[in-house]
Parts: C-alpha cells; structure tokens; sequence
C-alpha cells in the first residue's frame, strides 16, 4: 500500500478485518477493501510506476497469475497504471476471466464493477441479480480477452458488458465524450461524507483495536454526524450493516436525517452484490437471531427490496402509506425515503417526529395521493 490518507481494510482466511498500514506489503490470496470517499493507491509489483488504484467503496483479492496486476473484483472501481508495452491485467469477476494487454507504453486501464438489481425483485434470487462491467481505455490501446470475441480497446473508448443483455456473451465498445468522473482524482464526490474521511481515518487509527469494525462500531459513538455516517457505509463495504438497525442504529437516528437517502442507497447497494450480502442484511436487521425476529424486520426488508411499478399498481402503494403510521422510527424512515424516490418528494413528511397527530396530518396528504393513484414513477419517455 502505498497511499498513508487512505483507509483501507485487509484480512486473509484466518483474520477478522484488520486496517492495513501505509508500505505494508501485499499478501497473495488476502482481500483488500477500499473504503467510501477514499482512494487508495498500490504498487503490487514492486515498480513504483506499476499501479491500482482502488476508489472506494471497492473490493479485490490478490491473486497469483502470469500478468503484471492479477485480481480477483468483488465490487467498486479501480484504475491500473501499465508501464511497458506487453504488460497485461487480469480480472476474475464472477466465472469472468479478463485479461486486457497493452502494446503502449504508460498505458491506463480504469474498471468499474456493478452488482445490481430491478427495484422490488428479491434479493434473494440468485437470478435477481445483475453484473455490469465497464473497461474504460484512459490512455494507451488494450486487446481484450474473456468474452465471445477478442475486443480492441483504442484510448478514450469504453467498453460495457451488462449481464441482461441478450449479447452479454460480448457486450459493446463506444466512445464517451468523457470519461466517468471518479476517475479524476481532482473531481469532488459532492457528498456530505467527503469531508469526514481524514477525521475517521484518524479515528480508527488512534482506536488501535485488533478488529477493524470493532473501531468502526467506536466511531459510531463520535459527535460529528457526517463522521458516524461515514462510518456507517464503510461498516457495509466490508458487508456488516448491523449499524444500522436497532433502537440506536442509524435509520432510527434524528441526527442522520441528512443522510437517511444516501444510507439507503448503500444498504440496497450491499443487498444487490449477492444474495449472501442480502442475507447478512437480512441478519442485520433481526439482530443476529433469526428466531428472535423483531416485529418489524420483515417489513424493513420488504422496504428495502424496494417496489416497482407494477408491484404498486397492486398494493404496493397503500403498503407504503400505510408503513408512514407505523410505532418504528426506522420503518417510518424507509418508507418516505422511498416514496422521495417514488414521488420526488416527501411533502415534509418528517418520520422522526414523535407526535402522533402531527404526522398524521401529513400522512392525510400521502392519503389523496393514494386515492388519486398517483403514488407512480415518473415514466421515461
């Protein structure tokens, strides 16, 4: 690791998550997790001019192979700095094997793996899930391997694999007039987090703890919101969302209502890379027991499934309504962060607020909505 403003997390088969230092040394087989709002730079082959990029949240494990860079990608985005003509990356995603060469000298490769999922499918289907692969050529050609047809990959082209396509075996090579913005190093995120990175790097560092969420479950506790938000995410991207649920968790907190959309994002985001990470989700929220199941944890599930259109045509809209009176915080939260991204719009609708018939008063306007069926997404034209 070359990076020392990074947080970035670490463990092998035997170990729990452990922060792994500035110039500490890359393990073959380990697994490295990159952080949210951070970026993380490495050297693994001991040329300092050879090097990844991870810009997180993001997921690797080291892996032994013939190429230069060899990873295997569990999810996030990454760039690759190639320095000799004949130099190559490989990348293992899924049952997808990759290897990109470069007959340019300083060539760069930038990566962005996708899980995703149609808004209310179950996450718990295997089928349920989709991968998109985008291999952006920053600089230098690539030749690229791995799919139906060999793809040649001029600079500033992009190519995209989506698994829902019905040529997913090849997938499609284009020419953006841009390259992505997380690219730019000098390109700021925009998010509220952004600014909370160095404090909660500092924060674990100064905790010293042999676990790394152990020290993320310490930051939890700290004054700044925007830290314990950050906090938060960084607990999912190593697939733990136990912040967030509970009587203390973060969607029943009034001081991370600034916050409450992007949280739900980044739980849907974890649920959507496997069903494994929505089952840990699914854990998360019944408190580590299932047979002691809250009284609310499969509705808070079923909120963060998410509903489509068709599903509320069909009742999902007077499911959603309804979800507004419930006695949960949390419930109540996800309910209107959902019917924000239904409607565009919450009508203040202000979940933690405590008085009953204040609430109500709102909840009558969301009522004429559900009348007037007009609790719908937008259709795109």
């Amino acid at each position: 690791l070359v990076s020392d403003n990074a947080l970035v997390a670490v463990r092998d088969a035997e170990r729990d998550w452990e922060l792994m230092s500035a110039d500490q040394p890359i393990v073959i087989e380990s697994t490295v997790v990159c952080g949210p709002e951070y970026r993380a730079e490495f050297a693994p082959s001991g040329n300092p001019e050879t090097m990844l990029t991870l810009v997180g949240p993001s997921q690797v494990r080291w892996i032994p192979g013939q190429q230069v860079i060899n990873l295997e990608i569990g999810y996030g985005n990454g760039i690759v700095n190639l320095v000799d003509p004949g130099d190559g990356v490989r990348l293992l995603i899924g049952d997808i094997e990759i290897v990109a060469k470069t007959e340019s000298s300083g060539a760069v490769l930038a990566y962005a793996v996708t899980h995703y999922r149609e808004m209310g499918a179950d996450p718990m289907v295997p089928e349920n899930h989709g991968l998109r692969i985008e291999l952006s050529s920053v600089m230098g050609d690539f030749s690229i391997s791995g799919f139906k047809d060999p793809v040649e990959l001029g600079s500033g082209s992009l190519f995209t694999y989506d698994s829902a396509r019905s040529d997913s075996d090849q997938g499609e090579v284009t020419r953006p007039t841009r390259l992505a913005p997380w690219i730019d190093p000098e390109i700021d995120t925009g998010t509220l987090e952004s600014e909370a990175a160095s404090d909660l790097l500092e924060l674990v560092r100064s905790d010293q703890a042999d676990s790394l969420l152990l020290s993320l479950r310490v930051a939890l506790g700290f004054r700044r919101d925007e830290v314990v938000a950050l906090a938060g995410k960084t607990m999912l991207a190593l697939g733990d969302a136990s912040a967030y649920f509970g009587i203390d968790g973060l969607f029943s907190k009034p001081k991370q209502r600034l916050y409450w959309s992007a949280h739900l994002d980044a739980v849907r985001a974890m649920m959507d890379r496997s069903v494994q990470d929505a089952a840990a989700v699914r854990t998360a929220i019944s408190g580590q027991d299932a047979v002691m199941d809250d009284a609310d944890g499969d509705t808070l599930f079923r909120l963060l499934r998410g509903y489509s259109q068709d599903q509320l045509e069909t009742g999902g809209d007077a499911e959603l309504v309804a979800d507004l009176e419930s006695g949960s915080v949390s419930v109540r939260v996800l309910a209107i962060e959902h019917l924000r991204d239904i409607s565009g719009t919450t009508l203040f609708f202000k979940p933690e607020e405590e008085v009953v018939s204040s609430r109500e008063k709102v909840i009558d306007r969301w009522k004429v909505r559900l009348r007037k069926e007009s609790i719908r997404y937008a259709k795109v034209e």
